[in-house]
């Protein structure tokens, strides 16, 4: 029996090749799924636009000096001398001595010539390039490098040093970053920024009654890439903090971190996390978040992206604000949801839950987007005509707007304009049907 009135006990759990399941040390089964809100951090809110941090984890990606580009389409070819560690897929922003079209939205790297050119798609309400011109472009990420922007990484999850600063964050889907744990798109990379222990964690809201007078268990992967004598542990705080095992500072070396225990009915708080040890500047490389019920530590191996989840924003999210969208005669074209977002909308987002509003001045005109396919979403049909920016005469429709990877196919009604064209996303379904 523990200080806090718990009792707890420690079994070896193992794995089953191919199985969601283990067994423990006394020949039961440990099994569930995933519950871990948005373990993948599909939806990147509550974050801002960062420079890149390199593949060793040492410093950030060095911006790329473009010498001129391609004009006349929206497929620019940029020439540069350097490419270091730039990749496809990588997303850039260009400086201000771009021509506007570059300088619009985030840019997907679609291809690469190494030490010779790159190539970005623009959006087609960007337009194309009229002007080359040298200028540099910088890859970018989501997160927060200043330590002190407040404790939210994403919507679901949080940080902590001393309450004055914050660890700084990044989140990752380079491939040099990626491999070093498992099953992971995205992985965070956090970076301490005190002497203190300092956390990375989700916190329970209004689930917490229901969490309540139960045994929930919580696990991570961990790579610590730097940092003399750096330390990480998995934790629960039930209002009494109980923590997992130790790594040990090994570079080089993913360990898996559990904790568990029982949520008494006086809880008051239940957060479930890693907490960070060692100097400042110690780099952590965190991912395979899994929280579940359990009354053991979770097997390596648990980790599993839930289907079909549905999170919540913290306020409502815009991934397109206010545009102007020029339908062409051909009354199609393309948006990707990645760059139009700038990196907030990630690949994995099933289906956008909120509103879509715009405003014709050409009676009877729509404007709708559809899937890879034939997956249709709510349409703007504009019923009546009046002022510009006048919000009683908006085209208005709601309910569940479908994604299968980041295109959007886009159509209306040919040669007309759309003004203040916006989302207004209250919630995001994940990882849902085939």
């Amino acid at each position: 029996m523990h200080a806090d009135g718990l009792t707890r006990r420690v079994v070896l759990l193992t794995t089953v090749p191919g199985a969601a399941f283990a067994f423990a040390g006394d020949g039961s089964v440990r099994s569930g799924a995933n519950e871990f809100p948005d373990p993948q951090m599909t939806i990147q809110d509550a974050n801002s636009q960062v420079t890149a941090i390199n593949d060793s984890l040492t410093g950030e990606v060095r911006p790329l000096r473009v010498q001129a580009y391609t004009t006349g389409s929206n497929t620019v070819i940029c020439s540069t001398r350097v490419t270091g560690q730039l990749d496809i897929g990588d997303m850039v922003v260009f400086d201000r001595s771009a021509d506007a079209a570059l300088k619009d939205t985030w840019l997907r790297v679609t291809a690469v010539t190494p030490n010779k050119s790159f190539t970005v798609v623009t959006e087609y309400v960007s337009g194309a390039p009229t002007v080359s011109a040298p200028c540099a472009a910088l890859v970018v990420q989501r997160g927060d490098t200043t330590g002190a922007a407040g404790g939210n990484i994403t919507s679901q999850l949080r940080r902590y040093a001393d309450g004055v600063v914050f660890p700084q964050v990044w989140i990752s889907d380079r491939r040099a970053h990626t491999a070093l744990l498992k099953g992971m798109r995205r992985v965070l990379i956090a970076r301490k920024v005190t002497a203190g222990a300092e956390y990375v964690f989700w916190q329970a809201g209004d689930l917490l009654p229901a969490l309540r007078n139960t045994t929930r268990a919580f696990g991570a992967a961990v790579h610590i890439a730097n940092g003399e004598g750096a330390t990480a542990r998995a934790y629960i705080n039930n209002s009494a903090v109980v923590f997992g095992q130790a790594t040990l500072s090994t570079s080089g070396v993913r360990a898996w971190l559990s904790a568990s225990a029982a949520i008494p009915g006086v809880s008051t708080i239940y957060a479930a996390g890693i907490q960070m040890n060692g100097p400042p500047g110690s780099t952590f490389v965190i991912g395979e978040f899994t929280e579940l019920s359990s009354p053991e530590p979770l097997a390596d191996g648990s980790f599993s992206t839930p289907r079909g989840q549905t999170i919540t924003v913290l306020a409502s999210s815009n991934p397109l604000v206010g545009r102007t969208i020029a339908v062409p005669q051909s009354g199609a074209f393309e948006m990707d949801i990645e760059q139009v977002s700038n990196g907030v909308v990630r690949v994995g987002t099933s289906a956008m839950n909120g509103l879509l509003e715009g405003q014709s001045r050409t009676l009877d005109s729509l404007l709708f987007y559809r899937t890879q396919g034939s997956l249709y979403n709510p349409i703007l049909a504009q019923r009546a005509v009046g002022p510009d920016g006048d919000g009683r005469y908006y085209a208005l429709c709601g309910g569940q707007f479908l994604l299968r990877g980041s295109r959007m196919f886009w159509q209306g009604t040919a040669a007309v304009r759309w003004l203040h064209v916006s989302f207004d996303i209250a919630s995001y379904t994940l990882y849902s049907g085939p």
